[in-house]
């Protein structure tokens, strides 16, 4: 195998690429598919809380309910505010999709250790993808080191080297596969936030609004942790002796 060279390899953007590229598609898909559940809920949504409003009016006016005008404006006021994030995207992209898919990178830009000697400072910055980028490309390169090291009279640093790539490349792929699954989910649970912020509105569908809201947070909370663990196992790849051996 080939001595590690300082110039630009394709492994090392790869995770940054697919990252990149998986969250431009799920970007389109929560758009569309969040306009297109909000435009059909507009109508039945706004007709189903006019309705609420004049016959609780109707009913405190004729002494049929034990309610105030004061309670009435302020539980209109509050439909109205619902009704607005529910189908207002500019509102929920910017305060919910957005907040929530950079908590975990910042997070994780915290939690690395910032090395002077660091043979690739490049491989780090504000997002979670670059730490598991970099993740990869240390143990990669000190497979690689350990491999050109090896000969047919010292076999056993063939198997050190295999079993480096081996462990490093499955914790990478599991990784990946979670943070991929955990965003997918998220966008699945994005694009139909219109329809479980309706059901806030009533005491009967609260219950399904707060679960949707609980899977959500279980969901980024999980990229979170995914985000700690990489950083702790980051933080030891950044140890002198595996800087001195890439």
């Amino acid at each position: 195998m080939a001595s590690v060279s300082n110039d630009i390899n394709p492994y090392t953007t790869l995770i940054e690429e697919i990252f990149n590229r998986f969250d431009l598609m799920l970007k389109h898909v929560i758009y569309d598919n969040y306009h297109a559940l909000a435009s059909y809920l507009a109508l039945p949504l706004g007709l189903a809380i006019t309705l609420y409003v004049v016959i609780m009016g109707l009913c405190i006016l004729q002494g049929s309910i034990n309610l105030s005008l004061n309670v009435l404006l302020k539980t209109s006021l509050k439909f109205a505010f619902i009704y607005l994030v529910a189908l207002n995207w500019s509102f929920f992209g910017y305060y919910g999709v957005e907040f929530i898919s950079q908590s975990a990178a910042k997070i994780s830009q915290v939690l690395v250790i910032q090395d002077e000697k660091d043979p690739h400072p490049a491989a780090h910055g504000n997002s979670l993808y670059l730490s598991l980028q970099n993740l990869f490309i240390r143990f990669t390169e000190a497979g690689a080191k350990v491999w050109c090291t090896a000969s047919w009279y010292n076999l056993g640093f063939y198997f050190t080297a295999l079993i480096i790539w081996g462990f490093s490349y499955v914790l990478v792929a599991t990784a990946l596969f979670e943070l991929l699954l955990a965003k997918l989910m998220l966008a699945v649970l994005f694009s139909v936030a219109p329809l479980f912020a309706g059901m806030m509105i009533f005491k009967v569908t609260h219950t399904s609004f707060e679960r949707w809201l609980s899977a959500c947070l279980g969901f980024s909370f999980a990229m979170i942790f995914i985000s700690i663990i990489l950083a702790i196992i980051l933080n030891f790849a950044l140890w002198k002796w595996l800087i001195h051996l890439v």
